[in-house]
């Protein structure tokens, strides 16, 4: 790699971790190009050079945030042998990852506000990729739940999926807002949820 293309990467790099920081603290909407660029000691120009709109930069670092999570996501999940205890553990950890770092929760929740017309093509696949490597995961971990017998032998993974993506981030964002909430009644309401999973049995 020549000294031209690492100095591309390092401005990208520093756009990339200015934005992240305002918008954790601002939001999406609340943050501007010019804040991210002054912040960047960039000109708006060189913005432009290297992202065609907010939006991009946006989705760019919520990219990173994803990537980052994955690989504890995959050690949660080791940690376990049986589907159901797997999947217990996986719970766990999204909750943990955001409980370390709820700044992030408020900024990943933001992704309604984004103008997809404004990302490009090649970016909304490279997030999608590491979005469906987490439900790969998933589903696996529901697939392995089925063989051993700890979850539902009729279960529709795909559903219970997207259910589990739906209920998570209503009852984290209780957590994360409260903070007189102990993490073990949050384990309990995620227990709650994991019970309707199971074959019945004890584990």
């Amino acid at each position: 790699m020549g000294r031209k293309e690492r100095e591309k990467i390092t401005r990208k790099n520093e756009i990339i971790d200015a934005a992240k920081k305002l918008f954790i603290k601002k939001g999406f909407l609340g943050t501007s190009m010019d804040e991210i660029a002054l912040k960047a000691e960039f000109s708006k120009r060189t913005l432009y050079t290297y992202f065609k709109s907010k939006e991009e930069i946006y989705y760019t670092v919520l990219y990173f945030v994803i990537k980052k999570t994955f690989s504890s996501y995959e050690e949660a999940v080791k940690s376990e042998t049986l589907g159901i205890n797997k999947l217990r553990a996986w719970c766990i950890n999204y909750y943990l990852c955001y409980r370390k770092s709820p700044e992030y929760y408020s900024f990943v929740s933001e992704l309604g506000n984004i103008n997809f017309s404004k990302v490009s093509p090649q970016l909304i696949d490279l997030f999608n990729t590491q979005r469906n490597e987490t439900r790969e995961l998933l589903t696996n971990v529901f697939n392995i739940g089925v063989q051993d017998g700890s979850m539902k032998k009729d279960i529709n993974i795909a559903l219970s999926i997207k259910y589990l993506f739906k209920v998570l981030p209503a009852i984290i964002g209780e957590y994360i807002r409260d903070k007189n909430l102990s993490d073990e009644t949050l384990y309990q309401e995620l227990d709650f949820v994991i019970e309707w999973f199971k074959t019945g049995k004890k584990n």
